[in-house]
């Protein structure tokens, strides 16, 4: 456990972290990024407001890429099904 000075939306905060610093420099940079981007846009001023606005729209990318992720995972477990299948049978009929 490590302490780590970051900066994001130019406030400086310290934060007690197990990842790695280049890790936590890519999730800071990537959060800040995403308010300035969001100000830019928006018009909004408040840092406040900016945040939880950045805050929904990380959560919704978050919430798009869990969707793929079970999207994948149903479609890899529906193939496998289907593959075990056909071994099974190739295995009771002695087709190669």
């Amino acid at each position: 456990m490590h302490y780590s000075e970051v900066e994001i939306y130019g406030q400086k905060f310290t934060i007690k972290s197990d990842l790695e610093e280049a890790y936590l420099d890519a999730l800071v940079k990537y959060v800040d990024d995403k308010i300035k981007e969001i100000s830019t846009s928006t018009g909004v001023v408040s840092t406040s407001k900016v945040a939880l606005l950045a805050a929904l729209n990380i959560a919704e990318e978050l919430f798009q890429i869990r969707g793929q992720k079970d999207n994948i995972e149903n479609l890899v477990s529906e193939k496998s099904s289907h593959l075990l299948a056909i071994i099974e049978k190739c295995k009771i009929t002695g087709t190669p």
